[in-house]
């Protein structure tokens, strides 16, 4: 945003300026990471279950 508005930089400082800029890329980093992780839950927990519904269809064959 600073870079884009000149005023906006000067008046804030570059200090400033380069702190957000990192800060913006952190969350990006981190939202990025977090994705991640959700889609590996996603397929952990899809794959256990068809673990259970397979588990679950074995028994079924097994009782008399």
């Amino acid at each position: 945003v600073a870079t884009q508005v000149p005023w906006l930089a000067s008046w804030m400082g570059d200090p400033v300026s380069q702190t957000l800029s990192q800060d913006l890329k952190f969350s990006k980093v981190s939202t990025e990471g977090i994705s991640q992780s959700v889609i590996l839950l996603e397929e952990g927990l899809m794959s256990f279950l068809n673990c259970v519904k397979l588990n679950h269809a074995n028994l079924k064959l097994l009782e008399p």
